[in-house]
């Protein structure tokens, strides 16, 4: 049910990229698992799911 009514509210979704140590920064420890990805990487695609998530992804995302 919760679930919906965030659905029907129309956050809006932004895919932008970020520096890697802004994210680290931003992130709780653990919570994106950033020390999985080699040390070479140092820019993210991220999804910010305006005032709920934000989370590095490389996957497809819904705009809202």
């Amino acid at each position: 049910e919760r679930f919906d009514q965030l659905v029907d509210e129309a956050i809006p979704v932004s895919v932008y990229e970020m520096d890697r140590t802004e994210m680290e920064d931003r992130v709780k420890v653990g919570r994106a698992q950033l020390d999985l990805l080699p040390k070479h990487i140092t820019s993210l695609r991220v999804v910010d799911i305006v005032g709920y998530d934000l989370c590095p992804c490389a996957g497809t995302h819904v705009r809202n």
